[in-house]
This record gives C-alpha cells, structure tokens and sequence, in this order.
C-alpha cells in the first residue's frame, strides 16, 4: 500500500477507495474522503462531513479540523506551522491509546500525515514521571546526536522536572507536554499515541523514536550523529526501509548501593545484549505505537535490523547475532537507591497503580556482563552539551532541586524501611537462586 505515491500523484479517488479498502467506510464517507483529499491537493481547507462513530473518532476529527484549518498548503502538501513548546494533553485523548481499529477517520488521519512535509530529521518522544534528576543528561545527549525535536510528555510529577521541563522548552530546547491521564489509561500510551496521531510535529520528522528516559542511542566511531547512524543502516538495502529495530545493551552493576554522583554513562560501564529492542521508524509508516517497543506498520512497509537483516514480525524478540553498530543503552535500574526511586514511580506503560516493580527486579542482567566502551566522541559532545542546558538561566538550580528533592524522599523512605536490608536479601536471594539454578543443570 504505497500512501506516498497517491498523494504525490494527487489521486484522491485512489486514496478514498484506499480508505474504504481498509476501513469499515460507507458510500457517503467515500464521497466524503474525495471531496476532503481533492480539496487538500487545490490548496484549500476541505469541508469534512465525515460522521464520527466513537469517542476516539471525535478526538481524532477534531484534531485534523484544528490541524488543517492552522496548516499552510504548499503544492497539496501539509506545512504545519510551529506549535507551541509547552502543551496540554488531556485525559480525552485517553481513548486514542488503544490498539489501531479500523474507523475511516483513523485512516483519514493517517493519510493527514502522510501528507505533511518533512522539516527535520529525527524526532525522539518519550514520556517521563519524576525523572528529574536525569533529564539533563538525556536531553544532552540526544542533542549531541544532532537531533532535530525532543518531545517529552509528563503526567503527576512532583520532583521538581515539571519545572524544569517548561524552563527548558521556554528556552526552545524541547517541547514538554503535561499529560492529564484517567486512573485506567496507561500514561505511557496514550503520550505516544498522542504524539504520533495528533501533535503532528513527530510527523514533520523523517524519522521519530519513542524511547525512555533510560535509553541511550549509542554506536561505535565514526557513527558519532543519529543521521550517520540512520545511514549506515539505510545503505544496507535496495528497498527502501521504514524501521530499524534496535536491540538493548542491557546495563546494570548491582554491586552499586548508593547514587553516587556524575553521569549515567560514566558510571555504568558493563552492559549485557538483550533480545529486547526499540525502534526508530519512519512516522508515515506506522499506524500506531500501542506495543511501546515497536510501532505497528502499514502494509509493504519494511523493517529491518541494526545491521540491515530483514525482520519479518517485529514482535518476535531475539539477540543480535554480533555486537551491532547500533546499540540502545538501557540503564534499567542503576544503583539500588535509584531503583527504588524507580519503583515508587510505577510503570507508565501500566495505568496507575497497577503492576508495580518488585525489588527482585534490581537483579535483571546484573551478570554475564562485560565492558561496553562509551563512543568517545559522542561522550565528549554530551558533556559540552551538558554544559550548554545548564548555563540556561534557572535550568542548573532546578536540576539541583530535583536531585535534592528524590534524596529527601530517600530519606524519608529510610525511616520506615532499612533499604541496605532489603538489598543485601534481593542480593542474597539471587545468588541463591543462581546456585540451585547451576545445581538442577547438572543433575
């Protein structure tokens, strides 16, 4: 199903009967859809009389009302125009995190952003709860990738990195967007589905990523940039590819109790090649990102791994066959009292209060480890970068008050619980579980 080539060839019969094909679409919305795709391909604002058939229908139309009346049209294409860099997503937009349906409005919505021109490179979403101690140095070294847009929704942050976060898009380095959830939405979802249905800045990109707060894009030298990295991939192949799937390195030292200062990546060092991946996709390609990991992709869309090999399902999970050019470093749990502050956060990808972390999880990938270099270029320019978010006025006093403020809740959770206890039992235990592991193998 090739979008890009009907739009470019400006059929909107063809891109109406595409929508019919692949949606529960009426004579009436066929007609609707025509009028609407010529419109846009004249240069005009279309009168949409498509009839929405659930909440998530509403929300997504009058998403592409405000969108197209806003929009510049340049040629039958989209121009969005800069959106604000601080936003509100509220809890309607609840409904848009579950998996893909088959609504003509929602493929209406797809074709939208098809249409939209492509204004920079790379565009990195996450979604962040009380992560304000680390936010800096993430934010740095996405932009010492040379990464165009960095999108950070947060939702019931008391830290301090609300703050910090609308200081930092008040001086245009980010775009922070609070994210009102309902007790039954994962927060998690439904900033990630907002952000690929209805921001419409992650579709101006040619590529976008929605990864965590502890996830570092990484690679050996020379791939010292996010395009350079995309290139090496991209160049792999014939045919064009729309996802590159990137697997974890896994880091953790579960020897490291306290929260010692300096850098994430200076003071994690072994890591651990997992099965797991995120990926890095071209935003038109994908209909959704409800599985957090990989997107769902458009039919004859083409994914691909780090070092180019065809991937065929996206949901099976495996470790690369070598160490691949493209790592994502995945600092999970860091040192134990960080983990703890990692717990009380939740899980985003759950709704509130549901399925939170056992200490037990500490342990994950902590052995079978071994030395992963830092990418000494890269390194060196996140420390410069580092240092350029922090000389903006009030930005190196807010991360100061977050990191104070996640030591005093330390504090306060030590009066009621000996965490050194409760560390040396999840060591303790899983040293144990090592061994009658090891034993049952031999009998």
């Amino acid at each position: 199903m090739q979008i890009q080539e009907l739009i470019d060839a400006k059929d909107s019969g063809r891109l109406a009967r595409l929508v019919q094909t692949y949606s529960n679409c009426d004579g009436n919305d066929f007609t609707a859809l025509q009028s609407a795709f010529a419109a846009i391909f004249e240069n005009r604002v279309p009168e949409i009389s498509l009839e929405p058939r659930s909440e998530r229908d509403h929300v997504i139309l009058a998403s592409i009302r405000q969108l197209l009346s806003a929009c510049e049209f340049v040629n039958g294409r989209i121009k969005i125009t800069i959106a604000p860099r601080t936003i509100q997503c509220d809890a309607s937009n609840g409904c848009l995190s579950a998996p893909f349906g088959n609504s003509p409005i929602e493929w209406f919505n797809i074709i939208i952003n098809n249409a939209i021109i492509k204004t920079h490179k790379c565009c990195i979403v996450s979604s962040i709860k009380n992560e304000g101690p680390w936010l800096i140095e993430w934010i740095a070294h996405y932009k010492a990738l040379g990464v165009d847009e960095i999108i950070i929704y947060f939702n019931d942050s008391d830290d301090g990195s609300v703050e910090l976060l609308r200081r930092l898009a008040d001086a245009n380095q980010i775009v922070a967007v609070q994210n009102i959830v309902s007790v039954d939405v994962s927060p998690q979802r439904q900033a990630f589905a907002h952000a690929l249905a209805s921001l419409r800045l992650a579709c101006s990109a040619e590529w976008v990523a929605f990864i965590d707060v502890d996830e570092f894009l990484v690679a050996d030298e020379p791939l010292n940039d996010i395009d350079a990295m995309i290139q090496s991939v991209c160049i792999s192949g014939k045919h064009r590819i729309d996802c590159i799937a990137i697997n974890w390195d896994w880091f953790a030292d579960s020897d490291q109790f306290d929260w010692e200062d300096g850098l994430v990546v200076d003071r994690f060092t072994a890591a651990f090649n997992h099965f797991m991946k995120k990926c890095i996709f071209r935003p038109e390609a994908a209909t959704s990102v409800y599985e957090i990991h990989y997107p769902t992709l458009v039919e004859g869309a083409r994914a691909v791994d780090s070092l180019g090999g065809e991937i065929v399902d996206l949901k099976v999970n495996c470790p690369a066959k070598e160490l691949p050019p493209l790592r994502l470093n995945h600092y999970f749990a860091k040192s134990f009292k960080e983990f703890t502050l990692k717990k009380l956060r939740g899980r985003g990808a759950r709704a509130f209060g549901k399925e939170l972390r056992n200490f037990d999880s500490f342990m994950w990938a902590s052995v079978g480890t071994e030395e992963r270099p830092m990418n000494k270029v890269i390194r060196e320019k996140l420390e410069a970068e580092v240092e350029k978010l922090s000389a903006i006025a009030g930005v190196a006093e807010l991360n100061c008050g977050a990191v104070e403020k996640a030591h005093a809740k330390l504090v306060e959770m030590e009066k009621e619980i000996n965490l050194w206890k409760i560390y040396e039992e999840v060591k303790r235990s899983d040293s144990n579980a090592r061994a009658l592991s090891k034993l049952n193998a031999r009998a």
